[in-house]
């Protein structure tokens, strides 16, 4: 069992907001968040807009907040399937 303990408003989701907008700012469209398990919901739920790839060995409370306008689920597994999903985001040949 794996806990996670942060206040309200932190999270991969906020920290991502801030460095998006404040310290590297760029548009949503060229930010891409990955993951694989329910710590990283925050990142694709948080400001409704940012693409992600979810991993093949994604566990369900991710898969579970997938929009699939902004989301692929990748096929492939841990690093490889990163590498998937921003080819098929076209972020990568």
């Amino acid at each position: 069992v794996f806990i996670d303990i942060l206040p309200i408003r932190a999270g991969k989701g906020a920290a991502l907001h801030f460095i998006r907008e404040t310290l590297f700012p760029t548009t949503l469209d060229r930010t891409v968040v990955a993951g694989d398990s329910g710590n990283d919901v925050s990142m694709f739920l948080f400001g409704s807009g940012f693409r992600g790839v979810m991993v093949g060995n994604a566990k369900a409370e991710l898969l579970a907040v997938q929009n699939p306008s902004l989301h692929v689920v990748a096929q492939a597994r841990f690093a490889a399937g990163v590498t998937e999903g921003l080819q098929a985001l076209g972020f990568a040949a």
